[in-house]
């Protein structure tokens, strides 16, 4: 699920494929109790109160170990979008890849093997050139409003490849336009990091999860309004945030250029 998790969600998840060595024998056997228990409680109810109590302990079990496992770093990486034909290709290198483990140590296959080896060694390396090819710059000033619901988030990328974000929108109750509409935009333009974030004023509409941005290391510089409530709880928040990442904060005025 790998190709398909970042085309779609920008995300690979390398302590997933840990966490499915125990996580899947797990829920297999809550739902096998689950099965058992509604029998039980028609046949045997006494039996049922202890399968309950197992399909209990068994989900809070598996609830506290992916919660540790999501806190582990590099748990969930963020990655550029992947072009379909490379979800294509990295879905033909790991059949492949699987099939060349099941015939190895087979004689009667030796050719094959050694001409599938090579295949998947040059399929391999096409998907690497093409994840690290920088994207084509049309040299125009591009500015893309997106939407965010209520306020603002503009991004502009200047015909210098000079990226500037300007606010973050709001939370909803479906999460943060950060993670759900900003990030997945960026990282669908092949952009990683942003030159200048500008936060115009810090009501909730304009700078909500601007901090997740700083931390997550997509700001290379923050510009704020001389004229910020410095005493108010999400200024003081995102500027903390940005001195801990040792990102440049630079204050203007009306004038400033």
């Amino acid at each position: 699920s790998i190709p398909l998790t970042a085309y779609y969600f920008n995300t690979i998840t390398p302590a997933g494929i840990f966490t499915n060595l125990w996580a899947i024998p797990l829920v297999s056997g809550i739902v096998f109790l689950v099965l058992t228990h509604f029998s039980f409680y028609l046949l045997i109810p006494s039996i049922s109160n202890i399968t309950g109590k197992l399909i209990y302990m068994i989900s809070i079990l598996l609830k506290k170990g992916i919660n540790i496992m999501s806190d582990l770093p590099a748990a969930e990486v963020m990655v550029f979008t992947p072009s379909l034909v490379n979800v294509f290709l990295g879905y033909v290198f790991l059949f492949l890849l699987a099939y060349l483990i099941k015939i190895k140590d087979n004689i009667k296959f030796r050719k094959r093997f050694q001409l599938l080896k090579y295949v998947s060694i040059i399929i391999f390396i096409t998907i690497i050139i093409i994840l690290i090819l920088p994207p084509k710059s049309n040299n125009l000033l591009n500015i893309y409003c997106l939407d965010v619901g209520q306020g603002d988030s503009i991004f502009v990328k200047t015909p210098e490849n000079k990226t500037l974000l300007i606010d973050t929108g709001k939370a909803t109750p479906e999460g943060s336009q950060v993670k759900n509409t900003i990030i997945p935009f960026l990282l669908n333009q092949r952009i990683r990091t942003i030159d200048y974030l500008i936060i115009s004023h810090f009501d909730g509409d304009h700078c909500s999860k601007a901090d997740y941005l700083i931390k997550h290391g997509f700001v290379k510089n923050l510009i704020l309004s001389k004229n910020l409530d410095s005493e108010y709880k999400k200024t003081q928040k995102i500027i903390k945030k940005a001195k801990e990442k040792g990102i440049r904060i630079l204050t203007v005025r009306e004038k400033d250029l």
